[in-house]
């Protein structure tokens, strides 16, 4: 595991090209994010190959993340999504964010298992929320108490 530079956009958005039908981060964007305030994490496998990466945003000003992006490769090892999300948390934390939101396709059973076991809870359903019209669930985990 390790932060995201520039020179991985390539590899990111190859990745992103397998993972994701629609919605996707282009090499740009993931140059922008590597470079910005933000957390892009990659993991990656003995031989160099980048097998799934997190971006969490960060604003100015606020004590809330978003978990922006989380993706594993087909073939990646069994766990590289929960370890990436783990350091995404523990990344958080160091940084004292009160907390984290995301949205996920409510059909995408492994991810949104992977969150709630997590300790992600549902707040509600955006319609029309991704570029093929469907909607998004809405999810938060609260790192502090009472936040």
């Amino acid at each position: 595991m390790r932060r995201g530079t520039p020179d991985d956009a390539a590899a990111l958005a190859a990745l992103e090209a397998r993972t994701f039908a629609h919605d996707r981060i282009s090499r740009r964007g993931f140059r922008r994010f590597a470079q910005g305030g933000n957390v892009l994490l990659v993991a990656v496998e003995a031989g160099g190959r980048i097998a799934g990466y997190a971006l969490l945003l960060l604003r100015r000003n606020s004590r809330r993340g978003r978990l922006y992006a989380l993706a594993r490769d087909g073939d990646a090892p069994p766990g590289t999504g929960r370890l990436l999300l783990l350091a995404v948390l523990d990344e958080a934390r160091g940084r004292g964010l009160r907390g984290i939101g995301l949205e996920v396709r409510p059909d995408n059973l492994p991810a949104r298992r992977l969150y709630e076991g997590l300790g992600f809870a549902p707040l509600d359903v955006v319609p029309g929320y991704y570029e093929d019209g469907a909607a998004a669930l809405r999810m938060r985990l609260d790192l502090e108490e009472g936040a």
